[in-house]
């Protein structure tokens, strides 16, 4: 993959389990990235509901870890890395929450064709379980000048 920019259509599925009780999240949007396989950074908007207009930046290493950037009302530092548990700050429009992110997985098959980032944790307050995430964030390159979505 380039160091220069390339755009995606992203379809991110989020699905989370809070006191037993589970929610899942679709979006479409379009993604701008930067970066290698192995380390890339991906940028994207919230399309709907309280977090709409939300920038977001995820940075990836594959493997390893992947660190979320949100600014806004919900402005985020989250670090998911399987098997490790990080402080992370998560502000809310009622103030700022130190959660601990407990990585459970974490897959990314990204090329500069596209492909999948999947990751899952679980976050707790004070060392109490508050709820389980599992992200998986589909990725298409754009169509191109000359190219339609249908050509890709």
């Amino acid at each position: 993959m380039s160091p220069l920019e390339r755009k995606y259509l992203m379809r991110l599925t989020a699905k989370q389990t809070v006191d037993g009780e589970s929610d899942t999240l679709f979006m479409e949007t379009t993604a701008a990235m930067t970066g290698t396989p192995a380390r890339y950074e991906l940028r994207y908007r919230d399309e709907g509901g309280d977090m709409h207009g939300t920038r977001n930046v995820l940075r990836v290493e594959r493997g390893k870890s992947v660190t979320l950037f949100r600014d806004g009302e919900y402005a985020t530092h989250l670090i998911v890395e399987q098997g490790v548990r990080h402080l992370s700050q998560y502000a809310t429009p009622y103030g700022m929450l130190m959660l601990g992110v407990c990585g459970l997985s974490l897959v990314s098959d990204v090329s500069d064709a596209g492909g999948t980032l999947r990751f899952r944790y679980c976050t707790d307050v004070e060392l109490t379980p508050v709820g389980e995430f599992d992200f998986e964030i589909k990725l298409t390159a754009a169509p191109t000048r000359g190219q339609t979505e249908e050509s890709i």
